[in-house]
């Protein structure tokens, strides 16, 4: 059926079909309504939904969210470029709201990735050359290690550590 035989029917008034059409119509605007991708904020350890302390929040995409940041929370920047973080090495106080904000500097796209002892990986931070993107999080007391996850950037140098104490 061509569109001029469509709105002849249409305009005929042919229930049936003036029916269907009215209802796929529908289902296309619910379809597009419910594709809308709004992010959720992100949230703490210990307040997902999951209820495990230590659980990364999402920050996903990494660079098009501003988390809710708490105001009493503790704010800390750290700097990236081509191929290191400034400071490689900060320190913050355990068990606080905690905002980090990532700036890269760079000319290319880096991340300031939070690990545990083990290797899994608790926190992350994605900015395009030029961009920033901030993290929340609470840390328990220890030492982590951070890297770029961007491939080769750990091996040319950019990585460091994060001491909550």
């Amino acid at each position: 059926m061509n569109g001029s035989e469509l709105l002849d029917r249409l305009r005929k008034g042919e229930g049936q079909f003036r029916g269907r059409v009215a209802a796929l119509a529908l289902v296309a605007f619910l379809a597009a309504c419910s594709s809308q991708n709004t992010p959720l904020p992100p949230m703490m350890p210990g307040s997902s939904a999951s209820g495990m302390p230590g659980m990364p929040h999402d920050t996903l995409p990494r660079t098009d969210i501003s988390p809710s940041i708490p105001p009493d929370a503790q704010r800390v920047e750290v700097v990236g470029t081509e191929f290191a973080f400034s400071p490689s090495d900060p320190r913050i106080q355990a068990d606080s709201p905690t905002a980090i904000t990532f700036k890269n500097d760079g000319t290319t796209a880096h991340d300031w990735t939070v690990h545990q002892a083990d290797g899994t990986e608790i926190a992350h931070a994605h900015a395009e050359a030029g961009e920033t993107a901030t993290v929340v999080m609470r840390f328990e007391p220890g030492t982590y290690d951070v890297w770029c996850t961007i491939a080769g950037h750990k091996e040319a140098g950019m990585v460091g550590t994060l001491t909550a104490a």
